[in-house]
């Protein structure tokens, strides 16, 4: 067992990050989980030949799950991005509604404002509305592009998380528990698609299976030439 171990460990990771607090992680540990066991099937089947059955029929086996694991993983790819997707549009609107982060009808003047200023005060009066916890300065911002207030995209982005994560501190630890739990999942079926590629060639498996279909192949030819012709 060779990759089912580092899927339980991420597994761990998920579900102790998070201690069954957040639905969503729950979710994501719930499709990591499946996949582990998924990949412990196909690591037993791998090992666990029926003696009556040829290497090379063995080896078709093993290739026709893996082919049907990998479909499985895309799927489960797509289901993770479109719970994580979802989960941020929900917390990012709680976030924003709990830290004061709506811009108001002021947020046009507030912009033209810093906007006037040199960047030395500018700074100081977007440290202070920081600071001072002033949603109403830093929700103008928030969205606008550098071209419209004269601040940098890195710098502003560092006030925004700063007063979302001091205005609503629990909502920011579970936006960033929920953003690591869905980098932990990828990850894991980053390993799953790494024990398909590597644990089970998908070219050699490939080779085995048309070998064993011309096998059967002659041996049908065989068993059909071996038939007597019936006497009429």
């Amino acid at each position: 067992m060779k990759y089912t171990p580092v899927l339980k460990t991420y597994l761990e990771r998920i579900e102790s990050a998070t201690k069954g607090k957040s639905l969503t992680a729950q979710r994501y540990a719930m499709e990591v989980r499946r996949m582990a066991g998924a990949v412990e099937a196909l690591e037993r089947l791998a090992v666990s030949r029926n003696p009556k059955e040829t290497e090379e029929f063995h080896a078709v086996k093993v290739a026709a799950a893996a082919k049907r694991l990998a479909a499985d993983v895309a799927k489960t790819n797509e289901r993770l991005n479109n719970t994580f997707r979802d989960s941020v549009a929900i917390l990012d609107a709680q976030i924003r509604q709990q830290s004061g982060m709506i811009p108001n009808q002021y947020a046009n003047e507030i912009r033209q404002a810093l906007r006037s200023m040199n960047q030395k005060k500018r700074n100081e009066a977007l440290q202070k509305a920081l600071k001072d916890g002033d949603s109403e300065t830093l929700s103008a911002i928030q969205d606008a592009p550098e071209v419209v207030t004269g601040i940098q995209l890195e710098f502003r982005d560092q006030l925004v998380e700063g007063i979302r994560r001091q205005k609503a501190p629990e909502l920011y630890s579970e936006f960033e528990n929920n953003s690591d739990s869905f980098s932990t999942a990828l990850a894991a079926l980053g390993s799953v698609n790494k024990a398909i590629s590597e644990g089970f060639d998908p070219k050699k498996l490939a080779e085995i299976e048309a070998a064993e279909t011309r096998h059967m192949e002659a041996q049908n030819a065989l068993n059909s030439s071996m038939v007597e012709p019936s006497n009429g």
